[in-house]
């Protein structure tokens, strides 16, 4: 069923149980002020229009009607904050500018616990230096971005400060040195060696430093080094709650 779309009644659309499906305000032909969506009875979207185009900050809502993403529009592109939630809790926030992430990713985790990562982010994709924490705040990894790939040091921490692992990237593939530290000290126990993401050779040291054993050249780059979540996770869950990221 379809009600309104005269002048000054916003077209309104039912279900087949009279529950709202759409709430589109029209001026002279154009959309102008606040698209709702429902599903079910239970609100979906509320997105504000000027002259036709989203302006303002639109909101998503999950089944249980809870918020599960604003985004800042202006003259139809994302240009502003943006946040997603999941189950209630705010679980990202970023800002766009002309609809690319611009500037810093925060990732959440627990309600009142630190951020969880903070990547910086230019013209959509990463670039800066990126930190992780652990729930208590400490530094769990640093690594340095160049436009969206891996490129310069990144650095694992234990729970008291002290360096674990450092790794050389250059475009996104291991190159340099890789050394693996001895729990709780600064002492080197593994070093391997990479060319453009080929190992061409490691050191092995006990647990005084002292080397063991020098190893030529071992194989191809093995998966990337298991460490937090990637950020980018939310920004598909964002293009995704989004309908795509198109509107």
């Amino acid at each position: 069923m379809t009600t309104g779309g005269t002048a000054g009644q916003p077209l309104r659309t039912f279900d087949d149980q009279g529950r709202p499906l759409t709430e589109i305000p029209m001026v002279d032909g154009v959309v102008q002020g606040l698209y709702r969506l429902w599903q079910d009875g239970r609100p979906v979207m509320d997105l504000p229009f000027v002259q036709g185009k989203p302006d303002g900050v639109g909101v998503w809502y999950d089944p249980q009607g809870r918020v599960q993403m604003r985004v800042t529009f202006v003259a139809g592109r994302k240009h502003g904050p943006a946040e997603v939630w999941q189950n209630g809790h705010l679980t990202a926030r970023l800002t766009y500018v002309e609809d690319q992430p611009d500037g810093v990713m925060t990732v959440e985790q627990a309600p009142g616990a630190p951020p969880q990562a903070e990547v910086p982010h230019q013209a959509g994709v990463p670039h800066g230096v990126a930190t992780y924490r652990s729930e208590t705040g400490a530094v769990v990894r640093q690594e340095q971005w160049q436009a969206g790939q891996l490129h310069g040091i990144q650095q694992d921490y234990d729970p008291a400060g002290q360096v674990t692992a450092r790794r050389g990237f250059a475009q996104g593939l291991p190159d340099g040195p890789e050394t693996a530290y001895t729990p709780g000290t600064a002492t080197p126990q593994r070093v391997r060696w990479w060319q453009k993401g080929i190992l061409v050779g490691q050191q092995l040291f006990d647990a005084r430093g002292t080397e063991l054993r020098r190893e030529g050249k071992v194989g191809p780059a093995p998966a990337a080094p298991a460490g937090p979540p990637s950020p980018s996770a939310f920004l598909g869950r964002l293009k995704s709650l989004m309908g795509g990221g198109d509107r």
